[in-house]
């Protein structure tokens, strides 16, 4: 489908004017930390100067897009030199209308970072769930591809495939790597009210050693976004190294402004644990 996709772009390009944007941006800030090292006693805490600096590039024509970031993130500690963190943020994506029916879309972000817990707690896009008990190095990658096909004028359909991996340094932390699937459907029933329907699948393994996997683990729903994803968290409470996860939902979205929206879904999970 990559393939597909940049050749289909480069097409675009033959016949089309692309309208390009380049804004990098600089930041500087003030940060305190109040458990620098993430200890349930004798916390230590301290200020820390933050520098940001993002690269973002962007490239459009009537059917195509490209995009292309680099965001880097330096926190210097106070009194802990030792810890200071340097984050890093590389992401691409693509999309293309084949057809007047069908988009095809590749997204992929690949982070190299040294405190995992600061973009878990930022909730931004380059957030994921994650099993953190320390700061630890880590490079994480999600890719994403989508194909979007509008059956008729009010109803659309869905499909997409997400590969990603977790590397951690520290020996002691879980490497992962999952794949999976979700296929939806969306009908207009007006301008600002959708019906939609989702059915996803998600297979995770957890690259733990003998000693690891007697420890105790679960992986739960913990809650759905706006656009009807389940969010879930894993703990430990029963021993297991792969997770299947099936779930499926069906809710209704309103549009109050380009801006606002409400959605209402219900939908159930299954999981299942297992240890190879």
């Amino acid at each position: 489908m990559l393939l597909l996709l940049i050749h289909a772009v480069m097409v675009s390009e033959a016949h089309g004017d692309w309208n390009t944007t380049f804004i990098p941006t600089a930041g500087l800030g003030l940060e305190y930390d109040s458990n620098v090292f993430f200890e349930n006693r004798n916390e230590d805490s301290s200020f820390s100067y933050r520098g940001d600096v993002s690269i973002p590039f962007r490239a459009e024509t009537t059917a195509s897009t490209l995009g292309l970031s680099y965001r880097g993130s330096y926190n210097d500690y106070f009194s802990f030199s030792d810890v200071d963190e340097f984050n890093q943020f590389i992401n691409f994506d693509a999309s293309h209308d084949l057809t007047r029916r069908l988009r095809l879309s590749f997204s992929d972000g690949y982070s190299i970072i040294e405190n995992a817990d600061r973009v878990l707690a930022s909730q931004s896009s380059e957030g994921e769930t994650g099993i953190i008990f320390r700061k630890d190095d880590r490079k994480a990658n999600f890719a994403t591809a989508s194909a979007n096909y509008s059956l008729t004028q009010k109803s659309s359909l869905r499909l997409s495939y997400t590969n990603s991996f977790y590397r951690f340094d520290r020996p002691e932390s879980y490497d992962s790597k999952s794949n999976s699937g979700t296929v939806s459907y969306y009908y207009g029933l007006n301008p600002q009210n959708t019906f939609f329907a989702t059915a996803s699948a998600r297979k995770s393994d957890y690259d733990r050693s003998d000693r690891q996997v007697t420890q105790n683990a679960v992986y739960t729903l913990t809650g759905f976004t706006l656009s009807g994803t389940g969010v879930y968290r894993l703990s430990f409470t029963d021993e297991f190294d792969e997770s299947k996860v099936y779930s499926g939902s069906i809710g209704w979205e309103y549009d109050y402004s380009p801006t606002l929206s409400l959605t209402l879904s219900v939908g159930a999970t299954e999981v299942e644990d297992t240890t190879e």
